[in-house]
């Protein structure tokens, strides 16, 4: 009987432990205790996985744009020894929309299916007085800075002899469901010139979307331009913040 006792319990454990193994399994996506991955991006070795794109222009005009997309050392007046992603365009089409993405997944430590607060401290450098004239719109303030995540890769699609960008930026100054607007490239150096380059810091706070089964994100951030001259400024720095929650789904469906 003492022998029979032992061996029910020691089954019983067995047991436990495999439901416990089970429960686990059942919901691989589960939020490690809702601890945040956090990311910090300088672009001093290399692009870091960031690309460049540009859409919102006619292609028969790509030729005159000048569209420019490099890591590159940092212009004079600022640490010239130091790198950045550069962006530039002609914005002849009075709507130029240049930026860069990156890529996330399950390598980086993300989850299928779970819905992300994501936080994003972006820096760029910035040669455009706010408070200046020009052309179609403020150097500074009507270069208008969308960021956002999407599970979508974000990029140029041709329509109709146009190039449109294939998720939800909004137009202009107004944001859409992927991209929200944070700012504009407009510093506080007073100098119209455009010579005078400056830091900014621009932020994206608790922007919600969910992955999916691919445990993949897109981060995208840029410029939705009205100022119709040459557009181009750095991003230095770009620091990333996500947040698992224990949320189903996102407040009105969708993945964003």
């Amino acid at each position: 009987m003492h022998n029979a006792i032992k061996t029910t319990a020691a089954t019983f454990a067995i047991l436990l432990l495999a439901l416990a193994g089970c429960s686990d399994d059942d919901n691989p996506s589960a939020p490690d205790g809702g601890s945040p991955l956090s990311f910090d991006y300088s672009f001093q070795s290399s692009n870091e996985g960031f690309s460049g794109a540009f859409t919102d222009y006619p292609k028969a005009s790509e030729a005159n744009l000048e569209l420019q997309f490099e890591r590159r050392k940092l212009p004079s007046g600022l640490d010239s020894t130091k790198y950045g992603l550069y962006l530039s365009g002609r914005n002849q089409p009075d709507d130029l929309f240049m930026f860069v993405k990156k890529k996330l997944s399950s390598a980086d430590g993300l989850k299928a299916n779970v819905v992300y607060k994501v936080s994003l401290e972006i820096q760029i450098a910035t040669p455009e007085a706010s408070g200046c004239m020009g052309a179609g719109g403020a150097p500074g303030e009507a270069q208008t800075m969308k960021a956002g995540a999407m599970v979508t890769e974000p990029k140029p699609v041709l329509k109709d002899g146009f190039y449109e960008l294939n998720v939800q930026k909004g137009q202009q100054t107004t944001g859409g469901t992927d991209m929200e607007v944070i700012g504009h490239v407009g510093n506080d150096s007073g100098d119209c010139s455009g010579e005078t380059w400056e830091y900014k810091t621009l932020k994206l706070e608790d922007f919600a979307v969910k992955t999916d089964g691919s445990a993949v994100l897109w981060l995208a951030a840029g410029t939705d331009s009205g100022y119709e001259g040459i557009n181009y400024y750095y991003f230095t720095d770009f620091k990333v913040t996500l947040t698992p929650t224990d949320l189903d789904s996102l407040p009105g469906g969708g993945n964003k």
